[in-house]
Formats: structure tokens, C-alpha cells, sequence
């Protein structure tokens, strides 16, 4: 991930380090450490504080939609389908996509996440050489 990387750079950590460092992360706490160090680098406004929250918070559900996908149960059952999964934070039984247009709509969610991250990554390495 360009900003975790670009934040631990000006912390002076090499790219052998970065990868010994985060090979030990999970995405979810990849996403928290990236946020919180983001967010502590200087020169951001109150309203690109809360853009930079908002994105990383779409990146949280993304992760979260891609485990319920990638982890649940799948099932087939006459005309209805899904995913039987329980989250880990609450143990929570749950039932999901069981509308493949969840699917979709999570799909439209990842590819305005990745434009944003993108559009983030490159302002912030602007703002950086000048």
C-alpha cells in the first residue's frame, strides 16, 4: 500500500524494513496503522483529515464485504443464495448476498475506493516535492 509506505519512508524506514515490518499485518490493521500514521503527518486541513477517514473507512468495509465473500459459507438452496458467516468481533451470525446486486454494488465501491486512494497518493507526493 503507496501511503503506509510513503508515511513509514518519512520515518526514515528502508524498503528492506517495510516489508520485514508489515509482512506481520493483516489488511484490516495494515488500514489502521496507514490511517493513524497519515493522519499525523503535518499540513492537512480539517476537511482533508476527515476525506483521508472517510476513504480509509471505505477501505474497512471493502475488507469486510471481501472476508464475508472469501470466508463465508456459501450456499444454494432452491432459488436463494448466499454466504452464512460470523464476525469475529461479535460472533454474530449473519446471512449475506443473498442479492447478487450486494455483490455489485460492493464492486462500484471498490473501484471508487481504488480512483480515491489513487487520487490521495498522488496529491500527497505532490505536496511532498514542493
Amino acid at each position: 500500500m503507496i501511503p503506509l509506505k510513503e508515511a513509514l519512508g518519512l520515518l526514515g524506514l528502508n524498503d528492506e524494513n517495510f516489508h520485514i515490518i508489515t509482512s506481520q499485518y493483516d489488511f484490516a490493521k495494515l488500514l489502521r496503522v496507514t490511517e493513524t500514521i497519515c493522519c499525523r503527518i503535518p499540513g492537512y486541513t480539517d476537511k482533508e483529515l476527515k476525506y483521508i477517514k472517510g476513504l480509509f473507512t471505505n477501505c474497512k468495509k471493502i475488507n469486510d464485504a471481501r472476508n464475508r465473500i472469501a470466508h463465508g459459507t456459501w450456499y444454494v438452496s432452491g432459488e436463494a443464495m448466499g454466504t452464512e458467516s460470523v464476525s469475529r468481533q461479535n460472533l454474530k451470525y449473519q446471512i449475506n448476498f443473498e442479492d447478487v446486486k450486494e455483490i455489485h454494488d460492493i464492486i462500484g465501491t471498490i473501484e471508487n475506493c481504488k480512483n480515491e486512494l489513487s487520487k490521495f497518493t498522488i496529491g500527497r507526493l505532490r505536496r511532498l516535492r514542493v
